[in-house]
């Protein structure tokens, strides 16, 4: 099975890939790709989760980390545990997943930027509707509690300009973000 196939799959990397949930044989394709680590954001409790993910993974020859997040209460916590495990894992080929690679883009994207210093516009430039679409009424818990300027910007693409106008108000006006547009 190839791993183009898993939902929501986007490759960022040579040594760092995300998706939605796996099934238990795309694991085996995770594996045969060479992926070492698997860190999974998801609850247990997610509608499409694998009973027993740790030791289907372990099965087929790699690592598995669990961060939980719960989508509508992310916490800075959740963010520095995420840096922390992803620090320690920098020398291996790391698969990231969630329920629908939602969770997993908006730590990846903050990750990126804050942690390895890769500028807003190249990550921007990996970010399509297919690789980002997260609801509006999700992203203002995210936006309040991670980072509003980034998360603004991703958001803003995944809609495209048409609704630049419905969520431009003067608090985003004057975020750095959009300072830096001007």
């Amino acid at each position: 099975m190839c791993i183009d196939r898993i939902l929501d799959y986007l490759r960022l990397s040579d040594n760092l890939a995300t998706s939605g949930q796996p099934t238990a044989e795309q694991f085996n394709s995770i594996a045969a790709s060479g992926y070492e680590t698997v860190i999974n954001l998801a609850l247990p409790t997610s509608s499409n989760a694998i009973a027993d993910e740790p030791g289907v993974v372990a099965r087929c020859g790699m690592d598995y980390i669990s961060i939980p997040i719960v989508w509508e209460e992310p916490t800075l916590e959740d963010f520095q545990t995420f840096c922390d495990v992803m620090k320690e894992q920098c020398d291996r080929k790391v698969w990231v997943h969630c329920a629908a690679n939602k969770r997993v883009s908006a730590f990846i994207y903050l990750y990126r930027q804050i942690v390895e210093q890769i500028s807003i516009q190249h990550i921007l430039s990996e970010v399509t509707i297919q690789s980002f679409n997260v609801g509006i009424l999700s992203w203002f818990t995210w936006l309040d509690i991670l980072n509003i300027d980034l998360a603004v910007a991703i958001l803003l693409k995944s809609l495209g300009d048409k609704l630049r106008s419905i969520i431009y108000s003067d608090t985003l006006r004057k975020s750095s973000f959009f300072v830096q547009l001007s």
